[in-house]
């Protein structure tokens, strides 16, 4: 018994590495964007048939759903669902394809996406690393772990008399409602340009480096800036590390 259970370990394990290595060359394909779910990587490598199940419009609402919570615009995102599509037997129509791009930027009252599709979404479960095991998956592990905990003492470092109008207005209202926008968890990575944040916030985009840079250094968020050279264009991350209670 114990030997069959090693050999299904290595088995896996071999299984989850060549998974891994065909997600990273897709991602480098495409050139998506660093948080990307692996399982979002594996759809866009996949040709997908007419009568398959998920069938292909699911399938292309749930990557432009994924590639726009990352900050990708309209044009990036239908740029990459048309590669994709283009694989497909038969590919979708060219209506079908803006049909989806509109209903993937519908948004609700509070700015968050219409449309979401977490890990447990039956649109990606087929493309799962390890649907009975979740946790073999390094976004599911990084985003989803119960175990991550908020355990600086914020109030001993003095950030509270530190932090400038501005450097408070990002942390407390700009951030949190991105997370919102995006549909992501509180306290998970955010992708998203500086201009974006100076059309939300109204602060100067110049502004926002040293701001953010002044919350990372108080380990208020972790912090990457990004870079808007056309052959290297990376958007800035961003994951705040401070918990923020709701009104």
């Amino acid at each position: 018994m114990t030997i069959l259970k090693e050999e299904t370990r290595k088995q896996n394990y071999w299984n989850n590495l060549k998974y891994l290595e065909n997600v990273n060359n897709i991602n480098n394909r495409f050139f998506l964007p660093k948080n990307t779910k692996p399982c979002i990587s594996n759809i866009l490598g996949t040709s997908i048939s007419k009568g398959d199940s998920p069938n292909r419009n699911d399938l292309a609402i749930t990557i432009a759903v994924e590639l726009r919570k990352n900050g990708l615009n309209t044009e990036q995102v239908e740029r990459k669902l048309k590669e994709w599509n283009f694989n497909n037997n038969p590919p979708l129509k060219e209506s079908e394809i803006r049909s989806v791009l509109k209903s993937s930027e519908k948004t609700k009252s509070d700015g968050s996406l219409v449309y979401d599709y977490g890990c447990n979404h039956t649109n990606l479960v087929a493309f799962c690393i390890d649907p009975e095991d979740k946790n073999s998956c390094f976004y599911y592990k990084n985003n989803y772990s119960s175990s991550r905990k908020y355990n600086i003492d914020y109030v001993s470092l003095g950030w509270q008399r530190r932090l400038s109008l501005s450097q408070r207005y990002t942390l407390f209202f700009i951030i949190p409602y991105l997370e919102k926008r995006r549909g992501v968890k509180p306290g998970n990575k955010l992708f998203v340009s500086v201009r974006e944040l100076s059309q939300i916030s109204g602060i100067d985009k110049n502004r926002f480096k040293d701001i953010l840079t002044k919350l990372a250094e108080y380990n208020l968020i972790e912090y990457t800036p990004g870079t808007s050279r056309k052959w290297d264009k990376k958007a800035t991350e961003i994951r705040r590390l401070i918990k923020i209670r709701s009104p």
